[in-house]
């Protein structure tokens, strides 16, 4: 039994070395070695063009916020002139003339325009013509 459990332990190292030199030899195999070589090539170029896209993508971002950034401070701008503009007497005549709002206790009276009516006297004039104008003034 002693000789069966020496062989057994000898093919099983056997087993182990032959498995790491036919690994070893696998990697050493010119073919392997180049597509290995291809594939870190191709993994460089496709992070450098990944990074190239970070970066511009970056830029593109920073450019915008910057335009939203101008955005705001004008928006802010015309709001500061907006309220800046209107002072008190300001919202009181819109209020008034506008909306027809009133304070209260106060009676609002509402005056028509005057109508200009045409006088009878002046379209003869203008109908006469200016000779008769100036007949009647020296006459006159």
């Amino acid at each position: 039994m002693g000789n069966s459990i020496k062989k057994y332990k000898v093919v099983k190292n056997f087993s182990k070395t032959t498995k790491k030199q036919s690994s070893r030899q696998l990697l050493n195999h010119p073919l392997i070695v180049l597509g290995l070589t291809l594939l870190c090539i191709l993994a460089i170029l496709s992070l450098e063009k990944s990074k190239d896209q970070a970066e511009i993508s970056k830029q593109s971002i920073k450019q915008l916020e910057d335009s939203v950034k101008q955005l705001e401070n004008a928006d802010q701008e015309q709001a500061r002139i907006a309220t800046t503009g209107q002072s008190e007497l300001t919202l009181e005549k819109i209020q008034r003339n506008e909306l027809l709002l009133q304070k209260t206790g106060e009676i609002i009276l509402q005056i028509p325009e005057k109508e200009i009516l045409p006088n009878n006297k002046e379209d003869s004039e203008v109908k006469n013509g200016p000779l008769e104008e100036w007949k009647r003034l020296l006459l006159e």
